[in-house]
């Protein structure tokens, strides 16, 4: 097998003006919930146009990359404009290691996002092992508008299935939206943390994070006067991050 595959796109969702989700026929080999995986397109640039991409999909599953369309991006305009039925390259290799493998089993699990950073916990809450592993997940998802809030119905969805466990915790800046606490993720966490009704300390809790790199370093921080430090490759730590644009 090449280091690129052909894979056959088969439509998107949309969830608000320049973000969806698309949908491509499930690429080999297995991969982690939680990683991601290069795209590519011709280009008259010597080399394809290529970028990476968390997924959303659970292992297994038809493959979902959760996008937003960057303004005079080079790839991006290229993917919303692909019909079903075209076809893109994607790597034959899987990469990244903000996985729950890394996180290992706690009381308290934090998925905490801005924007498309929530796709990597789509892929780990479809994928099922989360439940194993802990007794509380929350879902602390950050945007701007009501119409940011990719998978809430599937999100609320579960809430309501497993009532006590799981916590979606929306936070939309410059709106009211009712269910959602109004701000940042970082103005809000005060009041997220009183919606799951747990201590934050470095015994029970663990936290992931996925977003801008304005919300990693600022949630780090707060996290910090917790108690909790960030993990690193050297030194096991409470605290695991991306940066997600």
């Amino acid at each position: 097998m090449g280091k690129w595959q052909d894979i056959e796109y088969l439509g998107r969702t949309d969830w608000d003006e320049g973000l969806a989700t698309l949908n491509f026929a499930h690429p080999d080999p297995a991969f982690l919930a939680g990683q991601f995986i290069q795209v590519a397109m011709p280009s008259d640039a010597p080399r394809p146009i290529k970028r990476a991409y968390s997924i959303g999909s659970a292992p297994g599953a038809a493959m979902e990359l959760y996008i937003v369309v960057v303004e005079g991006g080079a790839l991006t305009p290229q993917l919303f404009a692909l019909k079903p039925g075209d076809i893109v390259q994607m790597a034959t290799k899987f990469a990244g290691h903000f996985t729950l493998e890394k996180v290992g089993p706690t009381k308290t699990l934090w998925l905490i996002s801005t924007g498309t950073g929530l796709a990597p916990y789509i892929s780990m809450i479809r994928q099922g092992a989360l439940w194993d592993n802990y007794d509380k997940i929350a879902v602390f998802h950050g945007v701007r508008t009501a119409a940011q809030l990719a998978y809430r119905a599937e999100l609320e969805a579960i809430e309501a299935a497993r009532p006590g466990r799981f916590f979606y915790l929306p936070a939309v800046s410059r709106e009211e939206v009712d269910g959602a606490l109004s701000g940042r993720v970082t103005t809000t966490f005060q009041a997220a943390i009183e919606r799951v009704g747990e201590a934050v300390n470095a015994e029970t809790n663990r936290f992931m994070l996925c977003g801008n790199k304005a919300m990693l370093d600022e949630m780090t921080a707060m996290l910090g006067e917790y108690g909790l430090k960030r993990a690193l490759r050297s030194k096991p730590g409470e605290i695991h991050s991306e940066v997600y644009f």
